[in-house]
């Protein structure tokens, strides 16, 4: 019955065994330490990129946000390289039937809507886009709170300060 452990058979395998497990306990080792070695890459590569946003100069916004929104002095370049003073001032009379009996919300939602229906494609927009580097949206913002603030000005309501 002990015949087993006098066959070299068995030791062979026994080293065998054992060089296995050590083999696979230098495997882990290495695997946990690559782990913790690509932690680190990924937390420089992070702070790379955080270091790069940081460096970009932030992105204009047109119009404040709060309520009423009101142009920024960016959007009031914008509405400037529009002639949007101009345009609101020829259309908003045209308009004027439309806004009877509307509080100063529902006429910018009239002016909004208005905007997004109707100039989504004007040239004004897209030379703006062109010329200033904006979006359409933001163009479209622009010319939603300048037709707002005319037609609260001609209706007698109380528009921007």
């Amino acid at each position: 019955m002990m015949e087993w452990l006098n066959n070299p058979a068995t030791y062979l395998a026994a080293v065998a065994v054992g060089a296995a497990v050590v083999k696979a306990l230098f495997w882990l080792r290495d695997v946990h330490n690559a782990k913790e070695g690509w932690g680190a890459v990924v937390g420089e590569i992070r702070a790379d990129i955080k270091n790069i946003l940081l460096r970009l100069p932030p992105t204009p916004v047109p119009v404040e946000s709060g309520s009423p929104l009101q142009l920024t002095d960016f959007g009031r370049e914008m509405a400037k390289s529009m002639d949007a003073s101009s345009w609101a001032e020829d259309l908003a009379p045209s308009l004027q039937g439309d806004l009877a009996g509307k509080r100063a919300f529902e006429v910018d939602e009239f002016s909004r809507k208005y905007v997004h229906e109707k100039m989504r494609h004007d040239e004004r927009v897209s030379k703006c886009m062109y010329e200033m580097g904006v979006d359409r949206d933001d163009a479209l913002k622009v010319l939603h709170v300048v037709l707002r603030d005319e037609l609260l000005r001609i209706t007698d309501q109380k528009g921007a300060p």
